[in-house]
């Protein structure tokens, strides 16, 4: 009859590593020894109090209080009295002109002692007088009725000061019927310029006509009422002054007239 030996049992993990497993073991073991210690040293004395810490503590910072500290009356100083302003020097505003004289540098003086300017200012001014009459017979006679308040509205280009009241004046009493629109043609028409400024800004214009026709036109339909002849309008004189905003000479005043010869 045969029998069986029966086998001891399953050894233990540990008496189943070799030697050089055992070895890796303990160097691992070292190793983490190693690295806790390391850890604890720098931990432990992070939480150490440092001598910072240990001192006393700081001295506390005093409540402010909002009471105002007294000035003694004898102390109170003059801040609050009212002082003038300092003396501040008036500048004076230089607005440029838009047109310039630009003779003023240029006029001359004659034997005489009087001044000239340039020849062609001489002739701009007989031809801004000359433009003056047009204007009224463009408003007088080519527009029906004739057109007086449009004439009244472009006066300030030809005249100022006390010859353009007196224009305005003369259309109010066309308006009203005491004159009448008239308009003429001359022949010969005379200008001539005088006693100018020595910064040539204005002058003297004496103004003549001979050989001429007029007419007079209704207010209201603008029709010619009348036609008449005039051998000569006697001279006017006129003072001229130059104005640099729109570049024109205006009459100013009516200075003097002579009758024509009878």
């Amino acid at each position: 009859m045969a029998t069986f030996k029966e086998s001891s049992p399953k050894r233990p993990w540990f008496q189943r590593l070799t030697p050089v497993a055992w070895v890796l073991i303990a160097a691992i073991a070292l190793s983490c020894l190693a690295l806790t210690l390391l850890g604890c040293g720098w931990i432990i004395p992070q939480l150490a109090p440092t001598d910072e810490w240990a001192t006393e503590p700081p001295t506390p910072v005093p409540a402010v209080t909002s009471e105002p500290t007294p000035v003694p009356m004898n102390e109170v100083t003059d801040w609050w009295e009212p002082t003038e302003p300092p003396d501040v020097e008036e500048t004076e505003v230089v607005i440029a002109e838009p047109f310039p004289a630009w003779w003023a540098d240029e006029m001359t003086q004659d034997k005489d002692g009087d001044w000239w300017p340039p020849d062609e200012v001489v002739e701009m001014v007989k031809q801004h007088r000359s433009e003056f009459w047009d204007t009224w017979e463009t408003y007088a006679s080519d527009t029906k009725p004739p057109d007086l308040d449009g004439f009244e509205d472009v006066l300030p280009t030809f005249a100022s000061g006390e010859y353009l009241q007196a224009r305005i004046d003369r259309l109010d009493s066309i308006r009203t019927g005491v004159n009448e629109a008239t308009t003429c043609e001359w022949d010969l028409w005379l200008v001539t310029t005088q006693d100018f400024s020595p910064d040539g800004l204005e002058c003297t214009l004496s103004e003549a006509a001979q050989d001429g026709f007029c007419s007079t036109h209704d207010r209201e339909t603008g029709e010619v009422t009348e036609v008449y002849e005039l051998p000569h309008s006697g001279m006017g004189l006129y003072r001229m002054q130059y104005d640099a905003t729109d570049g024109r000479w205006k009459a100013d005043a009516e200075t003097g007239y002579v009758p024509p010869p009878e």
